[in-house]
């Protein structure tokens, strides 16, 4: 059982020991059941102890101060025949041309990046990649994975087992461990479940995928780290939750780029410590860019590899690496870091151009002597290929989305109803502008203006909210490496329909207020009428949902995304013979107003609210409410009479509100009286096919925009 806290200064998380012990008996019993049977990966061992206390290590010999062993120390006792992974002359040209410039069809102008890369190793290898330049050691973990988007020239070969391998193969087999952040606002152990769900094991295990997961938990010590969020935690644990995710998967090979950059001298010797005994208990092969500060650190690697400006100048044991360079007359000075030095040694200085010239030719030399040096590796004779990484199926994507949302909703309660919050907010504010409309002519132009903030100007807050956080949805859920395992399809029906409870208490909330307090209602009192205006504001957010969805996954920019909304639902509105009269729109616009979402639900809302009439009627009846209206009344002064003055009130006819609809462009079919006849169902089961039809369209182009606006790269 777990007494005591990890050291301090490698995190930020502060351990509560009740929680620790709490989620130790988590995964007791797991480990328990899997003491019976075999196991690729391992218990609880030794890389708990820099951790956790345990006295007893520094009691035994053969240890640097680090408490580590040398690999050689190391004896794995099996055959190292495969997997053997061999890399040959790989080049690779960067394409410096913009995107102008290809358009242009203009010559490539090419950069060189990796020049001869050779080396090879076998199972239980790991090798640490020693580099210059960032952008140089991510390039080849990039071809060595088959992963990135850069443009350029690649020659030179890939094998595994004898099998060469092209780019898309290479990323089914390799894993990667890149700098991505986990998503911040997912537990650790709501991660470790979705990389599990998403990218399941190769091959199965003892115990299956959840005795895997909770095994790595462990051995990474992890079990007290479960219930915080991925983005409090710190470097540390960043990047032992990252390797996790990918040993879920049960790679043949892995690749990590410079993971430790941030970590100290312990925490570099602890994750480097337990890729080796995973390489070596379950033959697999690791490959790690790093800059080790220390020799025994790097004495901990089966082989290393310096790169220097894209070139190899050594690749071998770590003990023969002194040999080599006292060979070829570059020793490293007595009392200096072996590491630094020789990093140093090939580092391209170009502060000034003499000393660039120099530290050129000394690379370009070292480079020769090693590729005349050096062994060539060769192809292994046999051997199959390793199975490929599954990914999980439509339907585990999809319901693994569903859960992600859930678990949004479950850390981040508050944010998740925030929207509904609002729509209260503004439908409150409405309400208490359009308090009293009158039975004149002025309150018949409020009637009008009920509905225009209802559902157009009420609209563009909601937009711009909802359009911000679709996309911070979007890129969380897509950290980490989640956004390779799903597809547009699933995760845009996952949306829609985790969508759907917020779009009906959205539509709840924006209802009663306006129901309440103004005189939406002609009937006052009627039940239908309440549950009418309920429909007619889930309509319109269904609606309003699917195109925000689309404009928030076609563009990365919230502007753009936000520009393409506003002019999209601003057309709608302005071409739904509503705002602007139908005569006086273009002969195209008029007749194609029956086809905008927003005609139906803006002259709907404006029969109800003026004959009574509601959208959800049970039984025909004639008595529908027609609201009639007073002119307005102003004094006259008589003409005739010029001595005395006398003031007379002009006198008007009423004005029905069919006559006031009907001048307002309504069209005849919604002034059908009843609402249950047969005429005016079927045009009203016409508006609703419209409606949906416009769903299904904005649907298919969120998919198709969410998918043209993936990372193309880790």
């Amino acid at each position: 059982m777990i007494t005591t806290s990890p050291k301090p200064s490698t995190s930020r998380v502060e351990w509560d020991l009740s929680h620790s012990d709490r989620e130790e008996n988590r995964f007791a019993d797991n480990e328990d059941e899997a003491s019976e049977g075999a196991s690729t990966y391992f218990t609880f061992s030794r890389h708990q102890e820099h951790y956790f206390s345990n006295t007893e290590l520094f009691t035994n010999t053969g240890y640097n101060y680090l408490k580590y062993a040398e690999y050689k120390e190391i004896k794995s006792g099996e055959n190292r025949a495969s997997p053997h992974f061999s890399v040959s002359h790989l080049c690779y040209a960067r394409d410096l041309r913009s995107s102008s410039d290809r358009a242009m069809l203009r010559l490539p102008v090419l950069r060189s990046e990796l020049h001869d890369v050779t080396f090879e190793l076998f199972a239980g290898d790991v090798m640490a990649v020693l580099y210059t330049k960032e952008s140089e050691v991510d390039c080849l973990m990039e071809k060595l994975s088959g992963t990135g988007s850069r443009l350029g020239k690649t020659s030179g070969e890939l094998n595994v087992n004898g099998h060469r391998l092209r780019k898309s193969a290479a990323s089914r087999v390799i894993g990667v461990v890149n700098h991505d952040r986990p998503p911040p606002n997912l537990t650790v152990y709501q991660y470790l479940i979705a990389c599990s769900k998403f990218c399941p094991p190769a091959v199965k295990h003892f115990g299956g995928t959840t005795h895997l997961m909770n095994q790595l938990i462990s051995t990474l010590a992890l079990a007290p780290l479960c219930d915080i969020r991925c983005g409090k935690l710190g470097p540390s644990e960043l990047q032992r939750v990252k390797i996790a995710a990918q040993l879920i998967r049960d790679p043949q090979i892995l690749v990590c780029k410079d993971i430790c950059r941030e970590l100290d001298v312990y925490d570099m010797a602890f994750l480097v410590d337990y890729l080796r005994e995973w390489a070596v208990r379950a033959k697999r092969i690791a490959v790690l860019a790093l800059a080790p500060p220390t020799i025994e650190i790097l004495k901990m690697f089966s082989k290393v590899t310096i790169l220097a400006s894209g070139r190899v100048v050594y690749f071998g044991e770590p003990q023969n690496m002194l040999t080599y360079f006292d060979s070829i007359n570059f020793p490293c000075p007595n009392f200096k870091n072996q590491c630094d030095y020789y990093v140093d040694l090939v580092t391209h200085d170009n502060l000034t151009s003499e000393a660039s010239k120099e530290s050129m030719a000394r690379i370009s030399r070292l480079a020769g002597q090693w590729a005349a040096l050096g062994p060539t590796p060769k192809r292994s004779p046999g051997g199959s290929l390793p199975p490929d990484l599954p990914r999980s199926g439509p339907v585990t994507s999809f319901a693994t989305l569903l859960a992600l949302f859930w678990f949004e909703v479950i850390n981040f309660p508050l944010s998740s109803f925030t929207s509904c919050f609002l729509n209260l907010l503004l439908s409150f504010i409405i309400s208490i502008c359009f308090n009293r409309m009158p039975k004149d002519r002025a309150g018949a132009t409020q009637r009008f203006g009920l509905v225009k903030q209802m559902f157009y100007f009420a609209t563009f807050p909601l937009l711009f909210y909802s359009i911000q956080r679709a996309q911070k949805q979007r890129r969380k859920l897509g950290m980490g490496g989640l956004w390779k395992c799903y597809g547009s399809f699933s995760y845009c029906a996952a949306k829609a329909i985790f969508d759907f409870p917020c779009i009906v208490l959205s539509a709840l909330f924006f209802a009663l207020p306006i129901y309440l307090i103004t005189d939406f209602d002609p009937t006052s009192g009627s039940t239908n009428a309440f549950f009418s205006l309920f429909l007619l504001s889930f309509l319109h957010f269904t609606t309003t949902s699917f195109l925000v969805n689309f404009c928030a996954f076609s563009f990365k920019s919230f502007t753009a995304s936000a520009t393409l909304c506003v002019l999209i639902f601003s057309s709608w509105y302005l071409t739904s013979g509503f705002a602007v009269h139908f005569k006086d729109q273009a002969m195209i616009f008029a007749f194609g107003r029956r086809l905008v979402p927003t005609h139906w639900i803006d002259f709907i809302a404006v029969q109800h609210i003026f004959m009574g009439q509601p959208l959800l009627s049970f039984k025909a009846s004639a008595n529908v409410t027609d609201l009639l209206f007073d002119c307005e009344r102003t004094r006259v002064l008589a003409r005739k009479i010029k001595e005395l003055p006398i003031y007379t009130v002009s006198t008007c006819a009423k004005i029905s509100s069919r006559q006031i609809l009907f001048f307002h462009g309504t069209p005849a079919d919604f002034l059908a009286t009843p609402i249950t006849d047969a005429s005016n169902v079927n045009f009203l089961l016409f508006g609703l096919l419209v409606l949906f039809a416009w769903i299904l369209v904005l649907f298919c182009f969120t998919v198709l925009g969410l998918r043209l606006s993936r990372p193309q790269s880790i």
